[in-house]
């Protein structure tokens, strides 16, 4: 190789076998461009549809009506959900929390001088939702069912009704 080209060298691998940037390039490119027809075989392999298909002797199908502009709702969920959705209601909880007192920021002395200790208990807020239950329709009595997740271990519930109102 002559030592006017020693510029343009590039160590290839560990075989010592030189190569020139401009091969080094057109390999990265060749590979590239495999790569890319390997990519583009398996989607035509994948959706054997012809990009540019005959429209000799097919017919057009008519746009349906938009559901929206439907004048009869013959949906049952839809139905449903209007129905039961003044039952519906929010529950919000809170409890009080016993922290270790260690939180990672205090550990440094720095901190704990300017910020002080941090109270050992903390409030922790939670949300859920609920249906109401009318068990006695005569004396106004009620109960709200949710999961049980939702009210374990709280120490208060505020529960929201759709209207609006608080319990």
């Amino acid at each position: 190789m002559p030592h006017n080209q020693a510029a343009l060298v590039f160590q290839y691998d560990q075989r010592s076998k030189f190569v020139t940037m401009a091969q080094l390039l057109l390999r990265r490119w060749a590979s590239a461009l495999a790569t890319a027809a390997t990519f583009a075989l398996a989607l035509a392999l994948a959706f054997p549809q012809p990009l540019l298909a005959r429209t000799d002797g097919l017919t057009t199908a008519e746009t349906p009506e938009p559901v929206a502009a439907q004048a009869h709702d013959h949906s049952f969920v839809a139905m449903a959900v209007r129905r039961v959705a003044p039952a519906v209601v929010r529950i919000d909880t809170e409890r009080r929390v016993q922290g270790s007192g260690l939180y990672p920021m205090l550990l440094d002395p720095l901190l704990r001088e300017t910020q002080g200790d941090l109270p050992s208990t903390h409030h922790q807020h939670g949300q859920g939702s609920g249906v109401v239950i009318v068990t006695k329709p005569e004396e106004n009595h009620a109960l709200v069912l949710t999961n049980a997740h939702v009210v374990d271990g709280v120490d208060s519930v505020e529960v929201t009704l759709a209207d609006g109102h608080s319990l």
